[in-house]
């Protein structure tokens, strides 16, 4: 298969498995008590957001991530490495949450935002992976909530400063 022809292939197949992904997740709660909704902040005085919600957006970055891919024409290799480590980070926040270690959360998210600074964490395969970690314990919409930080930080010294300092 030609380059051209595998990034056309990941651009409609990328959004098509995160939909099966998360409508695999609620199908999964709704025969077990019911589709979940998370409280944004953990707090009950904030508006809840369903883990339906995550049909659109999963989906949507994982159409961008493979959009910017077939525009930049990335290695595959570059690819899987930052959705695969943005997985892990995603994947231990929601376990540490699981396990009541809320205290240790911001160091780990801290450590993901320092790194922000010298990898490309702003790329949309690194939010996919981070989403994908952190859905099943937080749904498809709230893990912006600690992305974005990361996100913006990373893009801000990657891109705006990196390049201000070129010219």
């Amino acid at each position: 298969m030609q380059n051209a022809d595998l990034y056309r292939t990941l651009r409609w197949l990328a959004p098509v498995a995160a939909f099966v992904l998360v409508a695999l997740q609620l199908l999964w709660e709704h025969f077990h008590g019911g589709i979940l909704s998370h409280n944004i902040l953990n707090r009950t005085d904030l508006p809840a957001i369903s883990n339906a919600w995550g049909l659109l957006t999963v989906p949507l970055i994982a159409w961008l991530a493979a959009w910017r891919a077939q525009k930049e024409q990335r290695p595959l290799s570059e690819l899987a490495i930052g959705f695969g480590c943005a997985f892990v980070v995603g994947l231990v926040v929601a376990v540490m949450f699981r396990a009541d270690m809320q205290d240790f959360i911001l160091y780990v998210l801290g450590a993901a935002t320092l790194l922000g600074l010298a990898l490309p964490a702003y790329r949309f395969e690194c939010v996919l992976g981070f989403f994908v970690g952190m859905m099943f314990v937080f749904g498809g919409v709230l893990p912006l909530i600690p992305a974005l930080p990361i996100v913006l930080v990373s893009f801000v010294c990657r891109v705006v400063l990196w390049r201000a300092i070129l010219r």
